[in-house]
């Protein structure tokens, strides 16, 4: 399954917490003894940081409740002072294991890390490539 429509705003992070960043597209999990992949590769925007050296992107479920689950395992994405601002092409992948059978969605999230920090312009699949986020079974 595939969420095809990632953004078309810009977001601003106010502080340290995490954020949805894109579309949320809903799954139905068939069984209980699978896990499920997530990945995507996209262009990200990121106009300005304030009081912090980057911003951290990941991808995540919800749960029926629209509360964030945390995977199991991830390759986060991060743009940093090191790499500059502006638009970069990054990867994200995560992997959950033993979650039961029912609805889930999937999205981006985002978060300014570091204490007092905020970003601003925050646009996933900038430029309109038509990224997708990859949803997998196994």
């Amino acid at each position: 399954m595939e969420s095809t429509f990632l953004n078309n705003t810009s977001f601003d992070l106010p502080d340290q917490q995490w954020y949805r960043v894109s579309s949320q597209t809903s799954y139905i999990k068939q069984s209980s003894d699978t896990e499920i992949e997530l990945s995507v590769g996209t262009y990200i925007t990121v106009d300005t940081v304030s009081n912090g050296f980057g911003v951290w992107f990941e991808l995540r479920l919800e749960d029926s409740n629209g509360d964030p689950i945390e995977p199991d395992f991830k390759d986060r994405a991060a743009l940093n002072n090191n790499s500059g601002y502006g638009t970069k092409w990054v990867n994200m992948k995560s992997v959950y294991e033993d979650l039961p059978a029912g609805t889930y969605t999937f999205t981006i999230y985002a978060q300014a890390p570091n204490a007092n920090a905020s970003a601003s312009g925050i646009i996933i699949d900038s430029g309109g490539w038509l990224s997708r986020i990859i949803l997998k079974e196994l």
